[in-house]
Parts: C-alpha cells; structure tokens; sequence
C-alpha cells in the first residue's frame, strides 16, 4: 500500500513539474557564442552586390564559423561570412 503511495505521489509531481526543472536545466549556464569582427570579411554589401534578390539575411556561426543565411527565390542559402 505504501508504495502505492509513493508511486502515486512521485508521478503527480512528474506531471505537474516542468520537465526542464526536473532535469535542472534552469542551473546549467549556456555559453553563448559570439562572433568576432575578423570572421567577417565579406561584407554586407559584398552579399548585396552577388545576391541583390536575397532577403531574411542573418549572419551567424555554424560550427564555429561565420556565416550568412538567407532566402534566394524560396531556397534557403548558408555561405561564409570570410569568403562568400
């Protein structure tokens, strides 16, 4: 009958917690990358030039690299932000 109890008790708090908090992902620091200002050599206006139709431009990192990503006639496009 006891663990019953316990059994019962355990999954309403497993229902009724939030999962992250369960896990105590709300204690884990996440590093957040960010870019330095010599990933970037080919500018925005270099992209501009080559890709006048792209649109939603963001610049970035993927796997530690700077790149941009954006939208070029409803194709997605990553290119790197050194060399283009």
């Amino acid at each position: 009958m006891v663990n019953v109890i316990y059994w019962s008790a355990s999954g309403t708090y497993m229902v009724l917690m939030d999962i992250d908090y369960i896990h105590s992902d709300s204690f884990v620091a996440v590093k957040k990358q960010s870019l330095k200002p010599e990933q970037v050599q080919y500018s925005f206006q270099q992209l501009l030039a080559e890709h006048a139709q792209a649109k939603n431009i963001e610049l970035g990192l993927m796997l530690k690299q700077a790149v941009y990503r954006f939208s070029l006639n409803k194709e997605k496009v990553t290119i790197s932000a050194k060399d283009g």
